[in-house]
């Protein structure tokens, strides 16, 4: 694959790796597998061979990451039970919703509503997201230093803010605001990619 070529795989892959997390996971993973292989191209292609072991330590990290949150989510669901969550309960009782029982040594137990059920989803979300980060954040270090290195050979300041965005995309995952981060990160680095030029050394 010539460098061009390989660069537009590497940029298709980084906008579709973003797209994933609109909800659309197949076309997320398919995206980092495109973005993995247009990467290790265009380091071919450069002979640059940190660039290419980067990404690959970014792709197994990555992977390692996403199969912790899916477990863990596939995990925690067998134990959702309400009498788990005491963050819930408190939060429950803080904001005066009603069905909060309570016994000698404080809150035991509250009613299960819809309400209650939103609250420890996105506990459990978090929990597992908190976990997830911490190969992701490991990952992320490899990401900035890829796209250190692209905006090296292709002077696109996009391509450096989005490694940026990446890290503290990783860092936040766990409270959301991450998963927006880590989607505008991705779409800055497929469109550097999408519409500079690699310049060879």
């Amino acid at each position: 694959m010539d460098l061009n070529n390989a660069k537009v795989v590497a940029g298709i892959g980084a906008v579709l790796a973003g797209v994933g997390f609109l909800g659309y996971g197949a076309l997320g993973i398919a995206g980092i597998v495109m973005f993995l292989v247009g990467i290790i191209e265009i380091a071919g292609n450069l002979r640059d061979n940190a660039l290419r072991s980067d990404a690959i330590a970014w792709f197994i990290l990555t992977i390692v990451a996403f199969a912790v949150f899916i477990v863990g989510l596939f995990l925690l669901f067998f134990i959702h039970n309400p009498a788990f969550s005491m963050v819930v309960m408190m939060i429950a009782h803080a904001i005066g919703i009603p069905g909060v029982h309570y016994g000698p040594s404080g809150i035991v137990g509250y009613t299960y509503t819809q309400f209650t059920e939103l609250l420890q989803l996105m506990e459990l979300v978090m929990i597992v997201g908190a976990f997830a980060s911490i190969p992701l954040i490991i990952s992320a270090a490899f990401m900035y230093r890829i796209a250190r290195r692209t905006y090296a050979y292709t002077g696109s300041d996009y391509v450096r803010i989005g490694g940026l965005l990446y890290i503290v995309g990783a860092v936040l995952m766990p409270v959301f605001i991450g998963l927006i981060l880590l989607l505008i990160a991705w779409l800055m680095i497929g469109i550097a990619l999408l519409t500079t030029e690699i310049k060879r050394p």
